[in-house]
């Protein structure tokens, strides 16, 4: 008797019922859940779904695992402190039954066997589930309200004092120059501060009139004097950097002016002379997203997700921005070179899909110390 109730009690924490069938690896979708169940199986059996016999683990061991992922991100909106109004309709937050978590709200695939999903439906309790925090946020998610809190800031309202915002005092937005920590800080914890070695290759593109000084010394080639340095993604007018790429076509496509320009444009081939450390942005498309059932992994996984949306903003087409939407990026680059003492940035060209630029915070001075001009090209 004290068998069957300390199994009622244990099922209803797990949340989950009985279920006495298995499942072979192959059966299994998701690549974290396939190498776990690979570790843990510990006999030949036939499996359940494919009917097929070799390395198996039980049904309920595979949903635990799930469970697991599940109760790190949502719970019964009756044990999550959700309000109940019966006459407006229930739980007054979102709310999912166990199917729709399972096949919609998971990103993660975890079988291509419908009657696997089904089991583990039919296995898990079903009930109201909600955000752990039913109105609160996830941290991810105060990450991004406060980027965008940042980015409103510095545009419209406190351009240059901005370091004296506080966070709010609910906790549900940090403060501008913290963001820009957590940014820091988890960029160097995800491997995309990175070191560029001495002897790296740039070139740099510039136009110019038949009629101007034509550019095709050092002098000219490197990042302008701050007299004529103008309003650009990663700078401000006025200050002096140098932009450039690895690629000639990347080069001549970020200064392209149109089918029937009579610009001239000249190719400025350039070497390190020391090894430079940078911030790598194009990286972040490549590093792998953690799974969904990773729990271990959980804090890292929403890193990941949030510098994607991150990178989006911060490299959007110029074509879609006015002025005024460079401030954050100028900012976000003049921290990372002030603070974070990084020499320069790396990110996705938004006129050569597939290309990559640079911006090294060296001005025209600095360039002609730190880069060895090599050779120029006249295009036309």
């Amino acid at each position: 008797m004290n068998w069957a109730k300390d199994h009622l009690i244990e099922l209803d924490n797990r949340q989950f019922a009985d279920n006495d069938k298995h499942i072979c690896v192959n059966c299994i979708e998701d690549t974290y859940l396939k190498k776990w169940a690979k570790q843990s199986s510990t006999e030949r059996t036939e499996c359940d779904y494919c009917h097929k016999i070799g390395k198996t683990v039980s049904m309920e061991n595979l949903i635990s695992k799930i469970m697991d992922a599940i109760k790190l991100r949502y719970d019964d909106a009756a044990n999550a402190g959700a309000s109940w109004d019966g006459r407006e309709g229930g739980y007054q937050c979102s709310t999912l039954d166990t199917h729709d978590l399972i096949n919609f709200e998971i990103e993660d695939c975890i079988s291509s066997n419908s009657k696997v999903i089904d089991d583990i439906v039919d296995t898990i309790y079903d009930c109201a589930w909600c955000k752990k925090d039913p109105y609160g946020m996830t941290e991810r998610e105060i990450y991004e309200y406060s980027w965008k809190y940042f980015s409103n800031l510095v545009k419209y309202n406190n351009r240059y004092f901005f370091i004296n915002d506080k966070e709010d005092e609910y906790g549900e937005r940090y403060s501008p120059i913290d963001i820009l920590n957590i940014i820091a800080e988890k960029s160097k914890n995800l491997g995309i501060v990175k070191i560029l070695p001495a002897g790296t290759t740039f070139y740099r593109a510039r136009s110019y009139k038949p009629e101007d000084i034509q550019p095709y010394d050092a002098k000219h080639l490197v990042a302008p004097p701050s007299e004529k340095a103008k309003n650009d993604r990663m700078s401000a007018c006025g200050i002096s950097v140098f932009y450039a790429s690895d690629s000639i076509e990347t080069c001549k496509r970020e200064i392209y002016k149109g089918k029937f320009s009579k610009d001239k444009v000249v190719i400025g081939k350039f070497k390190t002379l020391y090894g430079l450390k940078y911030l790598d942005l194009t990286a972040i498309k490549n590093l792998e997203l953690p799974s969904f059932f990773d729990t271990e992994q959980f804090d890292t996984r929403e890193a990941i997700l949030f510098f994607r949306g991150l990178n989006t903003e911060l490299t959007r087409p110029i074509e879609e921005l006015e002025n005024i939407e460079y401030v954050p990026t100028q900012i976000f680059a003049e921290y990372f070179k002030q603070v974070v003492k990084l020499n320069g940035i790396k990110y996705d060209s938004a006129k050569d899909k597939g290309g990559t630029c640079f911006v090294l915070f060296f001005n025209n001075p600095q360039c002609l110390k730190k880069l060895k001009f090599v050779d120029y090209k006249c295009l036309n």
